[in-house]
């Protein structure tokens, strides 16, 4: 197990304990998608955030921190094959 997939962990962690879901998302292509799902306390519309090429979700964790008390809900997916 490498840095990366302990920083990866540690961030899923964190993100749970925070009160943000982690979960599978089922798509038309029948592989599901794993995404990070955080209610807001805000008034501003829903968010997605996407995350770079050869990336995870993880990087985008403060970013999540951040908007979250300023909008709905945050969604924040995984691209099959990362994460």
């Amino acid at each position: 197990m490498g840095l990366v997939d302990l920083y990866d962990r540690w961030t899923r962690f964190t993100l749970r304990m925070r009160g943000v879901a982690s979960r599978f998302a089922p798509t038309p292509s029948g592989g599901p998608l794993h995404l990070y799902d955080a209610r807001g306390q805000g008034d501003l519309s829903p968010v997605v955030l996407l995350h770079g090429i050869a990336s995870s979700a993880a990087p985008l964790a403060p970013v999540l921190t951040r908007i979250r008390p300023h909008v709905r809900r945050v969604l924040v997916p995984e691209a099959p094959g990362h994460g």
